[in-house]
C-alpha cells in the first residue's frame, strides 16, 4: 500500500511540474490585452507566474518517504550562483537600481534551473525516462504551434504582430521568432536522429520529420542570418555525435570553408544591416574602455548605449552612412560583447566559463543510462545554437532565449550532478527541510508580491486615455513603474503638458539612467527651458540630435528651442537643414516637420532682414 501510494504521488508530481514547464514554455504566447504593451509584459508576467507556481510546488519535493541526507553540487552550480551574486552586488556598489526587471527576470530563472536540476537529478531512471517524453512532447507541441502562426501569417489567413513584417509567428519581430525556433531545432532533431525505435519516443520521430522541415523553411523565410549559423552549427555537432565522427585535418578543411561562406554570403544580403552593426560595436567598444572590469550594470546597455551613440556622433565627422542606419539601440547584436559591456572583463570570465564547463561532457555521453545520455546530447546542442546566433543577434537578451538557454543548462546540470558531481557533503534532513521551508516561503511571499503589483501596475495603466488623461492618474503607479522608460515618457509629458515642469524636472532627473530615447532628453530640456536654463536646456536638445542623428523631430525641437531663445541664426542653420535632407523612410509626420520648419526658417529670416 506504502508503495503504491509512493509510485502515484510522484506520477502526480511528475505531472505537475510538466504542467508548469509547459505553462513557461508557452510563456511567449501569452498577450493580454488588459495590460500595457501586452507583447513585452504579457509573456514576463506569465513566466513569473510560472515560476511562482514552481516555487509553491517545490515545497512537495521534500515530502519523501526516504529523507535526503546529503547534497551535490556541480561547477555549473557554483558559476551560475556566483554569476547572479556578481550582478546584484555590482549593482549596489555603484548605487544602481538592483530589483530591476532584468535582474528579477535572472533570478526566476536561476530559480527554474536550481528546482529543474534538483528535481531531474534526484528522481530514478523510470521517472526520468517519462519526464524526457513528457519535455519531448511540450516542446513539438509550442514549436508547431509557433510554426502553425508563421505559416497562417505567410499564405495571408493571419496578420503579423509586426507592422512592418510579414512572418513574425508570437513575437512581434522576425528575429526573436527565427531565434525561438533556432534554439528549439536542435533538441528535436535529437530526437529524429538518436531515439530508439523500440521506444515509446518512435511515435515522436514523423512528428519531429515534419516540424523539422518546416523549421528549417520558417527559419529560411525569416531571413535572421544568425538562426541560420546557430542551426547550421547545431545540425553539424549533432551529426558528428550521431556518426561518432572526429575532428581531424579532413573535417575542418570542408567545414571550415563553408562556414565562412556563409558568414561571407550572410554579410552581402543585408549590407546595410551589417553595416549598422558594425557601428553598433564601435559604441559598444567605447562603452567597455569606460568600464572594462566590472561593466556599466547588467541590463543597462539599453539605457545607456544610445547616450555613448550621442557622444559618438557630435565627437566624429558623422559619416552619412552611419547617421542613415542609427536608431534606437537595445541590443549590442553579440551577446558575448554586451555581457563584456554590462559585467565587464569579470562578467565575461564567468558567464565563458559556464559555457565552457556546460559544454565540456563529452566524457558522459557513453553513459549507459540512455535517457540521461540523450536528455545531454539535446540540451547540449540547444545550447550551442544558442550560442553561436548569439555571436550576431541577442538570443541571451530575449526572454525566449534566455528560458531556453537555463532550461537547457538545468538539464545539462541534472545528468552532471547524478554521474560527475563535484562536492557531495552530508547534512541533517530535518535541518535541510527546516531551511528550505523558510526561504521557499519567503520566497513566495516576494515573487507574490512583484508580480502582483506590476500585474495591476500595468493593468491600470492600459485602462482608456479617457480615465488616464491627467498626470494625477500615473502619479499613484510611479513608485512601481519608475524604471519603465515608456511610463516616464507619458508622465512627464503630461506634466510638461500642465506646465508642472518643476516637477517633471524632478522626476527626469531621478530617470536620466532609463533615458533610451531622444524625447526624454526633450522633455529635460523643455523644463530647463521653462526654467530659463539656457545651457542646460541646449544641451539636453543637442544631446537629443545626437542620439539618433536621422530623426527630424529631435531637430525640429532644437530649432525651435533656438528661435525662442532668440538665436535665429542658429535657427535658421538648423531649420535649413531639415527641408534639405531626405528621410530614412518617408511619412506624414515628416512633411508635416518639414513644413514647421520651413515656417521658422521664413521667421527667422524676417527677423535677421529687419535686424541689419
Amino acid at each position: 500500500m506504502l508503495l503504491s501510494f509512493r509510485v502515484i504521488y510522484n506520477k502526480l508530481y511528475l505531472y505537475l511540474i510538466l504542467l508548469i514547464l509547459g505553462c513557461a514554455l508557452c510563456h511567449t504566447f501569452v498577450k493580454p490585452e488588459n495590460i500595457k504593451w501586452p507583447y513585452i509584459n504579457g509573456p514576463r508576467l506569465e513566466f513569473y507566474f510560472s515560476c511562482l507556481c514552481l516555487v509553491i510546488f517545490s515545497l512537495c519535493l521534500f515530502v519523501k518517504f526516504r529523507p535526503i541526507n546529503k547534497i551535490k553540487i556541480n561547477l555549473i552550480d557554483i558559476l551560475l550562483s556566483l554569476s547572479l551574486v556578481y550582478i546584484i552586488v555590482v549593482r549596489y556598489f555603484s548605487h544602481l537600481y538592483v530589483l530591476t526587471d532584468k535582474v528579477f527576470l535572472i533570478f526566476c530563472l536561476t530559480i527554474l534551473y536550481l528546482f529543474l536540476t534538483r528535481y531531474i537529478s534526484t528522481i530514478n531512471r523510470q521517472t526520468r525516462k517519462l519526464f524526457y517524453f513528457g519535455f519531448a512532447i511540450l516542446i513539438l507541441l509550442s514549436v508547431f504551434s509557433s510554426l502553425c502562426l508563421g505559416i497562417f501569417q505567410k499564405i495571408g489567413l493571419l496578420e503579423s504582430n509586426g507592422f512592418y513584417f510579414k512572418i513574425t509567428g508570437q513575437f512581434d519581430n522576425p528575429a526573436k521568432y527565427s531565434l525561438y525556433l533556432s534554439s528549439c531545432f536542435p533538441f528535436i532533431l535529437t530526437i529524429l536522429l538518436f531515439f530508439p525505435k523500440k521506444w515509446l519516443f518512435a511515435q515522436l520521430i514523423p512528428v519531429s520529420l515534419t516540424i523539422v522541415i518546416i523549421s528549417v523553411f520558417i527559419v529560411a523565410l525569416t531571413c535572421c542570418r544568425s538562426s541560420w549559423l546557430g542551426l547550421i552549427v547545431s545540425t553539424i555537432f549533432l551529426i558528428f555525435v550521431r556518426f561518432n565522427l572526429k575532428i581531424t585535418f579532413l573535417t575542418t578543411g570542408i567545414l571550415l570553408p563553408i562556414i565562412c561562406l556563409l558568414v561571407f554570403f550572410s554579410l552581402k544580403f543585408k549590407q546595410d544591416s551589417a553595416f549598422g552593426r558594425l557601428t553598433i560595436w564601435k559604441v559598444s567598444y567605447n562603452m567597455i574602455k569606460r568600464q572594462p572590469v566590472l561593466g556599466i550594470g547588467y541590463g543597462d546597455f539599453e539605457n545607456q548605449y544610445n547616450k555613448y551613440q550621442a557622444s559618438y556622433f557630435s565627437e566624429s565627422n558623422q559619416d552619412k552612412r552611419e547617421v542613415l542606419l542609427a536608431d534606437t539601440v537595445r541590443f549590442a547584436f553579440n551577446d558575448f560583447l554586451q555581457i563584456f559591456c554590462e559585467q565587464g572583463f569579470v562578467g565575461l570570465f564567468l558567464f565563458t566559463s559556464l559555457i565552457i564547463v556546460s559544454l565540456r561532457v563529452k566524457k558522459i555521453y557513453q553513459i549507459s543510462d540512455k535517457t540521461s545520455q540523450l536528455l545531454l546530447i539535446g540540451s547540449v546542442s540547444g545550447l550551442i545554437s544558442i550560442i553561436f546566433s548569439g555571436l550576431f543577434s541577442y538570443s541571451f537578451s530575449s526572454l525566449s532565449g534566455q528560458c531556453m538557454f537555463y532550461i537547457y543548462l538545468s538539464l545539462i546540470s541534472s545528468v552532471v550532478l547524478i554521474y560527475q558531481p563535484l562536492i557531495v557533503f552530508p547534512i541533517r534532513y530535518h535541518f535541510l527541510l527546516l531551511a528550505f521551508f523558510l526561504f521557499d516561503i519567503s520566497l513566495i511571499i516576494f515573487l507574490y508580491g512583484q508580480l502582483s503589483k506590476q500585474f495591476f501596475a500595468y493593468k491600470k495603466w492600459a485602462e482608456p486615455v479617457l480615465y488616464i488623461d491627467t498626470w494625477q492618474e500615473l502619479q499613484q503607479l510611479y513608485p512601481i513603474l519608475n524604471q519603465d522608460h515608456e511610463f516616464i515618457e507619458e508622465y512627464t509629458s503630461l506634466l510638461i503638458k500642465d506646465r508642472r515642469y518643476k516637477e517633471a524636472m524632478a522626476v527626469l532627473k531621478e530617470s536620466e539612467p532609463l533615458f533610451i530615447k531622444p524625447i526624454l532628453y526633450i522633455n529635460l530640456g523643455k523644463c530647463y527651458y521653462a526654467n530659463r536654463q539656457l545651457m542646460e536646456a541646449e544641451k539636453c536638445f543637442m544631446t537629443s540630435v545626437n542620439m539618433i542623428p536621422n530623426r527630424f523631430e529631435s531637430r525640429l525641437n532644437l530649432a525651435q528651442f533656438f528661435f525662442d531663445s532668440g538665436e535665429f541664426i542658429k535657427c535658421e542653420a538648423i531649420s535649413n537643414r531639415i527641408i534639405i535632407e531626405k528621410p530614412k523612410i518617408p511619412s506624414y509626420a515628416i512633411i508635416a516637420i518639414k513644413e514647421r520648419a520651413t515656417m521658422l526658417k521664413a521667421l527667422c529670416e524676417n527677423r535677421l532682414h529687419r535686424w541689419h
